[in-house]
């Protein structure tokens, strides 16, 4: 069957004759993100998947952990469908809750660490969330005290739960302490009965877009799976890659471009537990990881210290940039890709492979040959000749829409993402 078994209200799905096209082409399939992950996951058993300074995840670790994840939350009563808010910094244990959700079939509501009372009520709120993952070992803001307080304005949240740090206060559950409760072989059990819609929401994603509202933008299970499959393809990584970047792990572009291929193809995910110039080139210098995504002005400061000096990138595949390719490749001394993207669906790249104009001025071409994308310098809507400069438009595959988005349009299918947006 091809279309959702069971819509969750407030969601627009692609209408069936896209979704049919989709699926005659070969783009959406039966095969889920998390399946796609399984799937890595048993066939990568003895391999490091996570890493952070002087620790290593198997991949069979992970598998375990999350699974027992999955079946800790299923004893809180959490089902498939249900929502949870994610509010966590950077570290191994977001991945064991998130793909412990994925695997019950519990939806992820991806924000970030640094949201305060207006976001993450409004965000509660909008994605009616059940759950509220923490960490308790902030030292600048206690996130235990805030998540509390916000119980009583957000009437769906049940349960709040700290993947990091003490669980010393009232209301607060540990996650480390539900895992360790369960048993693994009746989680692996558990997670194997669950039945995953391949055209259902996997994750709701955030965006802010222009019009100054947040959105929730829902991702689908074998349209996630697709989108992180074109960058595996498009830039032509295996199971060699080891990725790190201290922005949001929880972001999109962390998400699909960098920790989801890696996780996928058997690679290595390398975390700094810190946002400090110290823990970004410490982990440069022990994992050595070779695709990476480090915002610029943190870079610059890497520069003015010298850890340039002190570091080797003979190994590197790129340092994924925003703007400035050429002065910033001199700078590192190493590849840099330009990267474009939303959180909606283009993901562009620069690939080695392309003119040394392309690599060093250009934002690069759509991952999804499903998308197309080109216009002229003069002319927005024209069609600029193969090689060319040009400034970008796309007009393809793309998401649904956001969910339940407050009064913007009505159905309006917006030439620049080809998504739909849905008032209510």
């Amino acid at each position: 069957m091809t279309g959702v078994k069971n819509p969750i209200p407030g969601v627009v799905y692609l209408p069936e004759a896209d979704l049919d096209h989709y699926v005659r082409e070969g783009v959406l399939t039966d095969e889920t993100f998390i399946a796609a992950l399984g799937k890595s996951f048993a066939r990568n058993a003895d391999r490091v998947a996570i890493s952070e300074p002087g620790i290593e995840v198997t991949y069979r670790e992970l598998d375990e952990i999350s699974d027992r994840g999955a079946a800790a939350l299923h004893r809180l009563g959490l089902r498939a469908g249900d929502r949870a808010l994610f509010q966590v910094r950077n570290c191994k244990e977001v991945l064991y809750a998130f793909i412990a959700c994925l695997k019950l079939g519990v939806i992820p509501i991806c924000t970030l660490a640094a949201h305060r009372q207006a976001e993450i009520r409004y965000l509660g709120n909008h994605g009616t969330a059940k759950v509220h993952f923490i960490h308790s070992d902030d030292p600048k803001f206690d996130l235990a005290d805030f998540a509390n307080a916000l119980r009583g304005e957000i009437p769906s949240l049940e349960h709040v739960i700290t993947v990091r740090g003490a669980a010393d206060r009232p209301g607060i559950l540990s996650f480390a302490d539900l895992i360790a409760v369960e048993d693994p072989v009746a989680a692996r059990a558990l997670v194997d009965s669950i039945e995953h819609d391949p055209f259902q929401v996997a994750l709701f994603q955030l965006s802010g877009g222009t019009s100054g509202i947040p959105k929730i933008i829902p991702r689908f299970g074998n349209e996630y799976r697709y989108t992180v499959q074109t960058v595996i393809d498009w830039l032509g990584f295996d199971e060699s890659i080891v990725s790190f970047t201290p922005n949001p792990l929880m972001h999109n572009a962390p998400m699909a471009c960098y920790w989801a291929p890696a996780l996928m193809l058997g690679g290595e995910v390398a975390i700094a537990t810190g946002p400090t110039l110290k823990d970004i080139e410490g982990v440069l210098a022990e994992r050595r990881p070779t695709w990476i995504a480090i915002a610029k002005v943190q870079l610059v400061r890497l520069k003015e210290i010298g850890a340039f000096d002190r570091l080797n990138f003979d190994n590197v595949f790129g340092f994924i940039i925003l703007d400035s390719a050429e002065i910033m490749r001199r700078m590192i001394g190493a590849p840099c890709v330009p990267i474009f993207g939303m959180t909606e669906g283009l993901l562009a790249f620069v690939r080695p492979s392309d003119p040394e104009e392309a690599q060093l001025h250009s934002l690069g071409r759509p991952t999804s040959p499903m998308t197309n994308s080109a216009s002229s310098s003069r002319t927005p809507r024209s069609t600029s000749p193969t090689g060319r400069p040009a400034n970008c438009w796309s007009v393809g595959r793309a998401r649904s829409g956001a969910i339940s988005t407050p009064p913007i349009a009505t159905s309006r299918r917006s030439p620049a993402t080809a998504s739909t947006v849905r008032a209510t």
